[in-house]
Order: C-alpha cells, then structure tokens, then sequence
C-alpha cells in the first residue's frame, strides 16, 4: 500500500527551469562563457557539477562554484517571482487530497535548503510538506538514488510503499534505483526531458490521483 509521495521541486511543483537556464546563460556569459552549455543534459543534475562542466568545457579560469551556485538560486529566485510564475496546475489540490487521505508528503530537491524554502513560500506550499530533503541533507545527487533513500529515511517509510513524481530523466531513474514507484510529469506536453524510465506518465498533477487509488485497489 502507498504511504508516501514525493515531489521534486524545479520543473514539476514549478516550472522555473526556463528561470534556470536564463540564470545560468546569463552568468556564465559574465565569465566568458558563451556557446551551448549542454543545459538540457544538466535538467535534474546537480548545479556544482554543471558550473564545473563549463568552466572545463570553455577552458576558463578557476572559478568559485558555491558563488555561481549561489548567484544562480537568487536570480532564479527573482525570475520566478518577477514573472509571477505559478505552481504546477492543480497542485494544492492534489497535496490537499493526499494530506486529507493520510499520505505522508515531501518534497525532494537537488537544489539548496534555502532556495527550496523560497519557492516554496512563494507559492504558499510549504506547509502542505511532511518531509523535505534537499541538497543539504545529501551526498549524491540524481541520478543516485541518495536523496529518495533519505525521504525514505526521515519519513519512516520504505520504498515498497512510495510513489515519486519527477520531470527529469535522471529524476525517474533516481527513484527508480531507490525502490519507488516513478511518475513522469510532462506539464501538459510542455516538458521535452525523456520520461520513458518512469513506471507512469502524467500530463497534470490530478491526474495522480486514479492512479494512486488504483494502486491502493490493487493491493488491498
């Protein structure tokens, strides 16, 4: 039986990656930085390691990471915020079904605790979140399954009984290597990440309720 039910955060509880890669673009060009950045390879990886991938990719100087790191989460931020951009369709509903039905919620990020605190806030969510984990509280990023191991962990649940939703490739394949059930979230069409490594497919966030109800069905 479910118990559980993650959220990735960027691309799936919102979608800011168009913020993303403005952000990056836009920095990365500040340091010399310009031509294709293999940004849509890096959707659901990890920040540090992208930062570290351009500054070999272009040959350029050593660079401090955490700043770049840092500068990127306050202009995704703004951009976000600026742009008014909204939570994924339905969201509230779908997390308002599941906290009235007894499922534990988290949110999953590869993204710093603060940043996730932010968006989070900004979208009036955060409360509606059991259990959150982000970059601070591990030591692989996905595609490892590290981080849904510690949702596991914190929430006191095993994988057998969790369901994920994900927009990344490297998303699914991280919940899959963790035991959980994967859901691709394609945003109505709008996201291009190949979502074939997931269990489910989704075009909005209500449509994860028939699935999880028939999940339930099934192994009552």
């Amino acid at each position: 039986m479910l118990k559980l039910v993650t959220f990735d955060l960027d691309g799936t509880i919102i979608d800011d990656e168009w913020a993303h890669a403005r952000a990056k673009t836009e920095i990365a060009r500040s340091f010399g930085a310009v031509g294709d950045l293999d940004l849509e390879y890096y959707v659901g990886r990890s920040n540090r390691l992208f930062w570290a991938h351009v500054i070999e990719k272009f040959g350029l100087p050593e660079q401090d990471i955490e700043n770049l790191v840092s500068q990127q989460f306050a202009l995704v931020a703004k951009y976000v915020q600026e742009a008014k951009q909204p939570e994924a369709p339905r969201l509230t509903e779908l997390l308002n079904y599941l906290k009235q039905n007894g499922y534990t919620t988290a949110v999953t990020s590869g993204s710093d605790v603060s940043f996730v605190d932010a968006i989070l806030e900004y979208l009036g969510v955060l409360d509606l979140f059991d259990v959150k984990v982000t970059k601070n509280d591990v030591h692989a990023v996905k595609p490892d399954p590290d981080i849904y191991l510690v949702a596991q962990r914190f929430a006191g649940i095993e994988g057998c009984h969790a369901l994920g939703i994900e927009d990344s490739t490297s998303g699914c394949l991280a919940l899959n290597r963790a035991g959980m059930l994967s859901v691709g979230f394609t945003d109505n069409g709008k996201n291009p990440q190949d979502l074939s490594q997931a269990d489910y497919i989704v075009d909005t966030m209500l449509d994860l309720i028939p699935i999880i109800e028939r999940i339930q069905m099934e192994n009552k």
